[in-house]
């Protein structure tokens, strides 16, 4: 299944976590380690009840992991954007 196909599949079944684990294990395998993590760790938060104290360092973990795809993807995104148009551009 490629990233299009997991995506689709995980809107249509949003309750399904097996989908998400072999979502995040395709990540992985890319090299998305952070991604990867970030989704294995929403998981185990979603299982979690509010007063469960795991859940203050799974959401820090969760916090630390966004900022950082969030870092690299924004870079990557720009330069995807600049490639576009001057490709365009000929």
């Amino acid at each position: 299944m490629n990233r299009d196909d997991f995506l689709q599949a995980i809107i249509e079944n949003p309750d399904d976590d097996a989908l998400r684990r072999a979502f995040a294990g395709t990540l992985q395998v890319d090299g998305e380690l952070e991604r990867a993590e970030f989704i294995r760790v929403q998981i185990e938060l979603a299982k979690l009840s509010n007063v469960d104290s795991r859940r203050k360092g799974l959401e820090q973990r969760v916090f630390i992991l966004n900022r950082n795809i969030t870092a690299v993807a924004a870079p990557r995104r720009r330069l995807e954007v600049l490639i576009h148009r001057h490709l365009g551009n000929h």
